[in-house]
């Protein structure tokens, strides 16, 4: 075991979106484009093309099935080699248990494979692979299959600008030992909560008049606190955070004070965002 558990590297990726795509111009938005006729202000979303989203009968945990196996062809791994499957279906059938155990079940996952689901809502991705690397350094586990998708096309009201955003897909990873120079390894993390915007974007229903206990359908809700998040915290606190983790990285190379070898990945696919931090930062990729 101790020639493993040596620099766990991602062994195989995969994912999965649905055939039905929603373009700008869909009628769908159209109550928004109504709702929102000849306001000046900043959107938080935009720079979108396109959007995959769910059919009447079609399944989020299907398509985490789908990239999951993808992720185990690539890295040469078999479903009764799986160690721990790690994600969140979101949003999952029931408020418990979450859909990552329909995952394990539908994978023929081994009954010992623990199905540890992740809700963390914004960084499901980054803490998954920070609790794979440690297991596997740490002789827990051998190989960790990460599995994510999402839903929220159904869950989002059709005349806000978060609508704009919504899609649906999957995609999982298979993190195990390194065989080689080649895979993404995890080499460092930062982390900053600002628990002051907490409730200021959220997933819940609106209380039926009359019905103390009953509540309409959850979708996703964005309150002022929620856009002086998206404002202030997206965009310039975590920034600024990153800008100094980068400058404390050893072998990066900056040309004209812009780091040069660096690729950026972006959370929210806004370009209202992303163009931002693009400008702070200067990657070329």
């Amino acid at each position: 075991m101790a020639a493993l558990i040596q620099d766990p590297r991602i062994l195989g990726t995969g994912h999965a979106v649905p055939a039905s795509v929603r373009l700008n111009e869909d009628p769908y938005f159209d109550a928004y484009r109504k709702l929102n006729a000849g306001k000046t202000e900043s959107q938080l979303f935009e720079g979108y093309a396109k959007r995959h989203f769910l059919a009447e009968g079609e399944s989020v945990i299907d398509l985490m099935v789908e990239a999951s196996r993808m992720a185990m062809r690539e890295a040469g791994v078999e479903p009764s080699q799986i160690d721990m499957l790690i994600g969140d279906a979101s949003i999952s059938d029931y408020l418990v248990p979450n859909g990552i155990s329909l995952v394990h079940k539908k994978l023929g996952l081994s009954e010992a494979t623990w199905p540890l689901a992740v809700t963390s809502a914004f960084s499901q991705f980054n803490a998954a692979v920070m609790m794979a690397d440690a297991l596997i350094r740490a002789g827990r586990a051998t190989y960790v299959l990460i599995a994510l998708g999402d839903n929220w096309t159904g869950f989002v009201n059709a005349d806000t600008q978060q609508a704009l955003s919504a899609a649906d897909g999957a995609a999982a990873c298979v993190v195990g030992p390194r065989r080689d120079a080649a895979g993404w390894s995890l080499v460092d993390s930062r982390t900053k909560v600002a628990g002051q915007y907490y409730g200021g974007m959220k997933m819940v229903g609106d209380p039926v008049a009359g019905t103390p206990v009953t509540f309409t359908k959850p979708y996703f809700q964005i309150g002022a606190e929620g856009v002086a998040g998206f404002k202030d915290f997206a965009m310039v606190e975590a920034q600024n955070l990153a800008i100094e983790q980068l400058k404390a990285t050893p072998g990066l190379q900056q040309v004209d004070g812009k780091w040069a070898d660096l690729c950026f990945i972006c959370h929210q696919a806004s370009s209202v965002l992303i163009d931002t931090w693009v400008k702070a930062i200067g990657p070329e990729n």
